[in-house]
């Protein structure tokens, strides 16, 4: 898995695009309610998206939600190579890079000229890559809603969004990846979202793209063959 959690759109300077919809706000690309996107336009099969920062950006991860690109769409920054983009939501990773603009080409071949287009969520920053983790996915569909018994044992509630949750676990970490997997759960904690891209080998556990973190403690344990195991439990963000 692929955790994009350093995010920074919402610190670029301008955030601009010649295929945007004259009727949408590109400035919703970084809006975290799954109600707002951008919608594009484009003259061709291609969307176009400038972004510039107030100083040289290190990153290495794009991620790319709640889109409606076709099958074999794909991604490239700054004219470099094209990465393959999967439906509903993508975390890709483009390689390290350092730049102040970044210009990102997606290319839709299934998209006809003239035909909209809509992005929930962009993102660009840092991603970590996870250790690799057990067959043994849990997936829980979790009820928000809360319910109230009167004297007379009247049912009485109060109904909130459901929300989908996960738990995974790692059962080789060396010590190496303890040491990123800790500095990773130091900077989300409990309240920082991010994304979540899935290797080809995975199940797909969400068709959200803003994640949080629920592991209040995260621990490790020493295994007889002197490496770490671990598991995180992460939930979807509205």
């Amino acid at each position: 898995m692929i955790f994009l959690y350093k995010r920074n759109l919402e610190t670029a300077s301008s955030l601009s695009s010649l295929d945007i919809a004259p009727v949408s706000d590109i400035n919703n690309l970084y809006d975290t309610r799954l109600s707002s996107y951008a919608l594009f336009v484009p003259g061709d099969n291609t969307v176009e998206i400038s972004i510039e920062f107030p100083a040289a950006l290190p990153f290495d991860t794009i991620g790319l939600g709640g889109h409606s690109f076709g099958e074999g769409t794909t991604i490239s920054v700054n004219g470099g190579e094209a990465f393959a983009v999967s439906q509903r939501h993508a975390v890709v990773n483009v390689g390290v890079d350092v730049q102040s603009v970044i210009n990102l080409l997606i290319t839709d071949p299934t998209l006809p000229p003239g035909n909209p287009r809509y992005i929930g969520r962009l993102e660009i920053g840092e991603g970590y890559k996870t250790p690799d983790i057990s067959s043994q996915v849990k997936l829980d569909n979790v009820s928000n809603s809360e319910s109230i018994l009167s004297t007379s044992r009247q049912s009485y509630g109060y109904r909130k969004a459901p929300y989908s949750r996960s738990s995974f676990q790692f059962p080789y970490i060396t010590t190496d990846e303890r040491r990123v997997m800790g500095e990773f759960f130091q900077y989300v904690d409990v309240f920082v979202p991010f994304f979540v891209g899935m290797d080809e080998d995975c199940i797909e556990v969400f068709d959200n793209y803003a994640i949080l973190e629920e592991t209040q403690t995260l621990s490790f344990q020493l295994s007889d063959a002197m490496h770490y195991t671990s598991s995180l439990t992460i939930s979807e963000v509205y």
